[in-house]
């Protein structure tokens, strides 16, 4: 393996931009605490800022210790990966993965608050069982949906924390999980719709469905996100025509899955990749803008 001899902060730069799009990131966690925080009378941005911040770094976390997890798979299938190419060390991601655990528990101290530290500490000890493959892992990973579901359990855990710490006081917690729980079904899906290239394996949705099978479940995730948006600014009494927007980026969805399980190459898969990013990010702007209309 070539040693690269770039800046370790320009080589995470480089990092970030393939695996963990941190502007990306930033959006989707942001219109996520945005739908929470319109059920909340708190006085809110230092929450907003600190529950944006949490979703952030645990992103980087999960991303980081995956590496490390997953070495031995993406060396045997995926070898042009950043770790795989010499871009960024496993120790290097392993100081990453420390800092952003340690500045995510002193978020969640720093509210002085037993319930909200008590959730950062359950995230963190569900992070550490899933890192560890719940210690089944060779009996574990061959069983793509229980393996998918396990690990997704850890973001209902975050979302949890997003809830407590924004603190909604006009609707159930139950609801707003559910809600995370339609949206990120969304973009679990659309980010494993690979390329008939990369389709290697069966760590897929478009291994495990067919290419046609994975767009049809991309289109029935995003109308559930619509409906649940609906649902949501009918309890608010507010405006549903902020609905046109991912109503709108509804019809982009549809043209860009036909494309992909007609032609599934890479450019296809990226478009796809992408409209399924739009309408998580569109679903939910559309209650914040609603809710202030």
């Amino acid at each position: 393996m070539k040693k690269n001899n770039k800046s370790l902060i320009s080589r995470l730069w480089s990092y970030q931009w393939e695996r963990i799009p941190l502007l990306l990131i930033t959006v989707v966690a942001g219109v996520n605490v945005g739908v929470v925080s319109t059920f909340s009378n708190q006085a809110l941005f230092p929450r907003f800022f600190a529950a944006v911040t949490i979703i952030v770094l645990y992103m980087i976390q999960i991303r980081a210790s995956d590496e490390k997890k997953d070495f031995e798979h993406d060396n045997k299938f995926h070898k042009t990966r950043p770790v795989q190419r010499g871009l960024v060390t496993l120790d290097e991601l392993a100081i990453v993965n420390k800092a952003s655990i340690a500045l995510q528990l002193a978020i969640y101290a720093s509210f002085l608050s037993l319930p909200i530290l008590l959730v950062g500490l359950a995230s963190q000890t569900y992070a550490y069982v899933t890192r560890k493959e719940f210690f089944i892992r060779d009996w574990l990973r061959p069983r793509f949906h229980m393996y998918n579901g396990l690990h997704y359990v850890q973001l209902l855990i975050l979302q949890l924390g997003v809830i407590v710490i924004i603190d909604p006081v006009s609707i159930g917690w139950f609801v707003l999980l559910l809600y995370a729980v339609a949206h990120a079904s969304l973009m679990e899906i659309g980010r494993k719709m690979y390329s008939k290239k990369e389709d290697t394996t069966d760590d897929s949705y478009s291994a495990q469905f067919g290419f046609k099978g994975a767009t049809y479940s991309l289109i029935a995730a995003s109308l559930i996100s619509i409906t649940f948006s609906w649902y949501l600014l009918d309890h608010l009494g507010k405006a549903g025509l902020s609905l046109i927007l991912p109503a709108a980026v509804l019809f982009f969805v549809f043209y860009r899955g036909f494309k992909y399980s007609l032609q599934p190459n890479k450019n296809n898969s990226q478009l796809v990749q992408g409209s399924a990013a739009l309408m998580y990010v569109s679903s939910m702007a559309s209650l914040i803008i609603g809710a202030l209309i």
